[in-house]
């Protein structure tokens, strides 16, 4: 419409696109705003081009329910600076609050790892676990925040509980057994693994579980 063809007329006029930009903002055109934002990005210093691209990932974000498109201009983003923390936060918004966290949590996991900050990937990990609907993908990534705590963290009673979660996700997946006997022996945890057994015999509806985890 009109405002392609103001486009098209002053493609390089930053006052002119900051006045379309404006305007399209505040009539809420949205799908009009993002060639805006793409162009004056185009045309600012690059220190202010990341703030365009922000931009424009919100409002696919938050104006037009479209995660997707948001998650790729971020990872476009962090193709430029890895360590760009403004990215990093709107990633971590996306896993909190988006039917596509797992698509923005595979963008930040690397990074995180990367930067060493195993508390904050650990709190998005919990994240997934209580909205994955399929009970694997839960005790995977407790299996996961389990050996980040005990290897990066250096807390074996905080893994012994996540390890204990996975478990009780499913008694019968030996992985989890075998952690938090191991964890026990070598922490002198069994206080918390006696509590535990019993806790997991408990809710489990498997007599042959529940036997299993009485000879324990």
């Amino acid at each position: 419409g009109s405002y392609r063809r103001i486009l098209q007329w002053t493609p390089n006029d930053p006052m002119a696109l900051a006045a379309l930009d404006t305007l399209l903002s505040e009539t809420e055109q949205w799908h009009d705003l993002l060639p805006v934002l793409d162009q004056q990005a185009a045309l600012a210093a690059p220190e202010e081009t990341l703030v365009f691209g922000l931009r424009k990932s919100n409002v696919y974000a938050s104006e037009l329910s479209d995660a997707a498109s948001a998650i790729a201009v971020l990872r476009e983003l962090l193709a430029v600076d890895r360590n760009e923390t403004r990215v990093h936060a709107a990633l971590e918004a996306l896993v909190r609050d988006s039917d596509n966290r797992e698509d923005a949590f595979a963008v930040l996991d690397a990074v995180l790892i990367e930067r060493e900050e195993f508390e904050r990937l650990i709190e998005l990990l919990d994240v997934l676990v209580s909205h994955r609907e399929e009970a694997n993908g839960r005790i995977e990534a407790l299996h996961r925040m389990g050996s980040l705590t005990e290897e990066k963290l250096q807390d074996a009673s905080r893994a012994f509980v996540f390890f204990g979660r996975a478990l009780r996700e499913d008694p019968e997946q030996t992985h989890s057994m075998d952690e938090v006997e191991r964890l026990a022996a070598a922490n002198g945890l069994w206080e918390e693994f006696v509590t535990l057994l019993g806790n997991v015999s408990e809710e489990t509806a498997n007599p042959e579980s529940q036997q299993t985890l009485r000879l324990r």
